[in-house]
């Protein structure tokens, strides 16, 4: 497009803030998905479930809309590694399905009549006393969490190239202030 403007000063920053925000969310992520590892504890396992939580809730936030900030553009949530592409979608769908919300059809309701052993656990559980009930949900596959911090490393990278642009081409050519300053979505500084 010859007549195609130069995006405005301000576009540039609401760009630039989303991408750091998004950073920062998928850098929460990596380090839940670190203690994740160090931690190896078995699904259902309240640490396993908290840390899982805390992994996909990071890593989904910028791929779902919000009122001040909308979603990352597709390139954010494409990766040419199949294997990537298949982690970014079983976080979306854990999110959709088990962390950010409760769906019937995957968050299921066991009653565990007296008498009985608890499936889940049958060798470490002891025989219920009284009738009780437990929440049956799945968790991430194993394969999903080794190839996990690669997946998320190559996000981190692209996005941290992008910034790295986008710094430069708001501030770099700026007589810049001596001390921090906040982030304006303006066509100032």
């Amino acid at each position: 497009m010859p007549n195609a403007r130069p995006p405005k000063r301000s576009d540039l920053k609401r760009q630039l803030h989303r991408l750091i925000v998004a950073q920062s969310d998928i850098n929460a992520a990596r380090n839940a998905w670190q203690l994740l590892k160090s931690n190896p504890t078995q699904p259902g396992h309240s640490v396993h479930t908290s840390l899982m939580a805390a992994m996909v809730i990071s890593y989904a936030r910028p791929f779902v809309s919000s009122e001040s900030f909308g979603i990352l553009p597709r390139k954010w949530s494409t990766y040419p590694d199949s294997r990537y592409q298949k982690n970014h979608d079983a976080l979306l769908k854990a999110r959709n399905e088990i962390v950010a919300h409760s769906e019937q059809s995957v968050r299921k309701v066991m009653i565990v009549p007296p008498g009985v052993r608890m499936k889940l656990h049958p060798a470490s559980s002891p025989v219920s006393e009284w009738i009780s009930y437990i929440v049956s949900t799945y968790s991430l596959p194993p394969n999903v969490l080794e190839t996990l911090g690669g997946m998320l490393d190559d996000v981190l990278k692209r996005m941290f190239d992008e910034i790295e642009l986008l710094l430069n081409k708001l501030y770099a050519d700026r007589n810049l202030p001596n001390q921090e300053f906040l982030l304006q979505m303006d066509e100032e500084l």
